[in-house]
């Protein structure tokens, strides 16, 4: 499987960017169809001009229906409604100051318009301040921030450089002296201008600044379109090309409204959506500036500014621009290389991961996996993740894939993967749809191999039937002890009662072979439960072996012998003897049935030398007994089960599947273990490793006292729960 950058099938999410409803394409074609218009129209009096003029007015009305629409909008808090307001109040005063005088210019034409209009034309500027103060902000930026000085330096050259040129410097070079409607109309404009300026460098929000930043741009177009206007004033007629630009400026401020709109649908709060930011330019200056530049070349086109003081406005705001753009290229790198040193981080931690990460597609085929996924799987994009699942566990997979939740609701799934060696791994799978992300665009697939897991899982329960097992087999074994011994006593009791008849005789020694078979049988219950009472000795291995070997050998088929290669006499172990001889014993009864045809049984007494030393100074070892075979051999599959209680592979009648059981439960309760090696038609080994224990020298006993018989009368009290053994042993006594 390898990574890939395929974009996921799109579709619509919360975090899309400016999606246009029906009503915005309304008013975009309107747009388009008036500034085709006022250019195709030919110019002079006629009905088409007065209809191009008066349909001018469509788009201020567009404007205050989409800022009262944010004034009323749940998705913004306070401050910003309320500014909302204010310019959607700025923008009543300006359509209602426009129209009155459009019907003033065709009522009156050219003539000097009155004071009362100048003043109704001023009316938007307490609004639109009101506004631009009102929007939220962010703490005081920090005077030492290179980047707000900057940008606050082209707002001062720039906003400066608009107000001296067209607001102020006309007052004084007029012919008409100014009046107080002037000099509020001017100081009203530059204060409009300082609060925008304050919004966009206090803002914390990237919805705020691009706001405030059309707005500007529409300030410094309506600039623009009064000193067009002015410079023709004499000829100008509503519905005249100059209208296109008063006609831009209404366009700029109706988007600023539809994009903060659909902003706040898209659920952006407006202060707080970089709560985490210092700060952040914006297009503001750069727009302002270029509008300050355009502004310039007019008044050196109409000849009427200073050359050299335009040159030096013009050299300080591009060497502040370029200072700017300089720093905004050095914080993008600074970005650009933290973003790429994170992703390199998430990359290597998804590539070192264990964990197996994917991303599917809607139709649930694999997108992109991490390197555990797919160095394992091997498969390629496009992949189904069904088809890398096993067969068996495909139908459950399907059926939890088609009832996944989104936001990774569901529960998980246990299932096996198919890896290309035919091998299948067990894991544990957690899906979350993320298609709503746009960093995603898929749903996220978080796989666990929990092989490890469910195998100790499997030792635990192994580990709990054992103990289970143990109990009941103790219990098993007290009963039936119980019912052996009566029955053993009452062969005897008959044996002695039926004097010299053959057939009762061959019938009670039928009785007491079947008894001694359940005494052995009890044994191994009891050594297997752990109830038999140890008592571990220094046990020379070598010695208690030859003691017991020709008992053994006494046991064995014609065909097969026995050979012993005991090495060091003086090897001991730390073991109960009764219990050596049951493993030994065991262990080569299990070796001659495995040898149907005869064959040589090979026990051989090795020391394994350990580094360590104890603290005596002797060599520290483990004694290792082996016992082997040239039988049948042991099947791959069934190696694993041979120490399983109850286990066996001998015929019905010729095992009860408790002999390995009991061989390991004695060894490893001793402290050792036993190790099995085996091959069909090849034999068998088995190993007992013992720690070894230090030689010891027999303790002598002293000799015995004599002692009196006690003798007289009395009352023997006998107590036993079992009826039977309780009944039989006062026939006894």
């Amino acid at each position: 499987m390898t990574a890939t950058t395929n974009a996921m099938p799109s579709r619509p999410h919360r975090g899309a960017g400016f999606v246009p409803t029906r009503g915005d394409w309304g008013v975009v074609g309107f747009s388009a169809a008036y500034l085709l218009a006022l250019a195709l129209v030919p110019l002079g009096p006629g009905h088409l001009r007065d209809v191009t003029a008066v349909a001018s007015f469509g788009m201020p009305a567009a404007t205050i229906l989409a800022q009262l629409r944010l004034a009323r909008s749940a998705s913004l808090d306070n401050r910003s409604r309320w500014a909302w307001a204010c310019f959607a109040a700025s923008a009543v005063s300006m359509a209602i100051a426009g129209s009155v005088w459009t019907l003033w210019l065709a009522a009156h034409g050219n003539q000097p318009q009155p004071g009362w209009l100048a003043w109704l034309e001023a009316a938007y500027i307490p609004p639109a301040i009101a506004g631009f103060a009102a929007f939220p902000r962010g703490p005081r930026r920090a005077l030492t921030n290179r980047r707000v000085q900057l940008d606050a330096a082209l707002l001062v050259a720039a906003g400066l450089t608009l107000a001296w040129h067209f607001s102020l410097r006309p007052m004084f070079t007029d012919a008409t002296p100014p009046g107080l409607v002037d000099y509020f109309t001017s100081i009203g404009d530059w204060l409009a201008f300082v609060a925008a300026s304050v919004a966009f460098l206090r803002s914390r929000s990237r919805v705020t600044r691009a706001a405030v930043s059309l707005l500007i741009a529409a300030h410094v177009t309506g600039v623009l379109a009064d000193s067009f206007w002015s410079n023709w004033a004499s000829t100008y007629r509503p519905g005249d090309l100059i209208d296109a630009s008063w006609f831009v400026t209404w366009m700029l401020r109706w988007y600023a409204a539809r994009y903060a709109w659909h902003a706040g649908r898209r659920g952006h709060v407006m202060d707080e959506d970089e709560a985490g930011v210092h700060y952040r330019s914006g297009i503001a200056p750069t727009a302002l500036v270029a509008g300050a530049y355009i502004l310039l070349l007019v008044v050196v086109l109409r000849g009427d500014g200073d050359v050299i003081e335009i040159a030096f406005v013009a050299s300080l705001m591009a060497g502040l621009l370029i200072a700017r753009q300089r720093m905004e290229l050095a914080e993008n790198q600074r970005l650009a290389k933290a973003t790429l040193a994170q992703a390199g981080r998430v990359h290597a931690l998804l590539s070192h991961t264990e964990d197996y990460i994917a991303v599917l597609d809607d139709t649930h085929a694999v997108v992109w996996a991490n390197a555990s996924f797919a160095g394992g799987l091997s498969a390629t994009a496009g992949v189904a993740l069904a088809d890398l699942v096993h067969e068996d566990d495909r139908a459950n997979v399907l059926r939890w894939l088609a009832g996944s939740t989104p936001g990774g609701g569901g529960l998980p799934v246990a299932c096996r993967l198919q890896w290309p060696d035919r091998t299948a791994s067990e894991v544990e799978l957690r899906i979350e749809d993320r298609r709503d992300d746009a960093l995603v665009r898929g749903y996220v697939l978080n796989g666990r191999d929990v092989s490890a897991e469910r195998a100790l899982e499997g030792r635990l329960r192994h580990t709990e039937k054992l103990v289970t097992l143990h109990n009941i087999a103790g219990r098993i074994a007290h009963a039936f002890n119980n019912l052996l011994a009566v029955i053993a006593g009452h062969a005897e009791l008959l044996a002695a009662e039926v004097g010299d008849s053959p057939r009762a005789l061959e019938d009670v020694a039928s009785i007491r072979t079947a008894t001694e078979r359940g005494a052995g049988i009890t044994r191994q219950l009891l050594g297997f439960s752990g109830r038999h009472v140890i008592q571990p000795v220094s046990l020379p291995v070598a010695e208690t072996i030859e003691a017991i070997e020709p008992a053994l050998r006494r046991t064995l088929p014609p065909q097969a012998t026995i050979e012993l290669s005991l090495g060091d006499l003086r090897d001991q172990v730390m073991f109960d003897r009764s219990q050596f001889e049951q493993v030994f014993v065991n262990l080569v009864a299990n070796a001659r049935d495995a040898m149907p045809d005869g064959g040589t049984i090979r026990v051989s007494l090795t020391r394994e030398q350990t580094d360590a030393a104890d603290p005596s100074g002797e060599p520290d070892g483990t004694v290792v007994m082996r016992v082997s075979d040239d039988g049948v051999g042991i099947p791959k599959e069934d190696l694993r089960h041979i120490f399983e209680p109850f286990f066996t592979t001998k015929a019905p009648g010729f095992g009860t599947g408790l002999g390995l059981a009991m061989v390991d439960t004695i060894v490893r309760r001793a402290g050792g273990r036993v190790s099995v090696e085996s091959a069909v038609g090849r034999g068998t080994t088995v190993a007992v490793h013992l720690p070894s224990a230090r030689p010891t020298t027999p303790e002598r006993k002293p000799a015995a006292t004599e002692t009196t018989e006690p003798s007289g009368r009395g009352v023997v009290l006998l107590v036993d729960d079992e009826a039977g053994v309780r009944s039989l042993s006062r026939r006894v006594l």
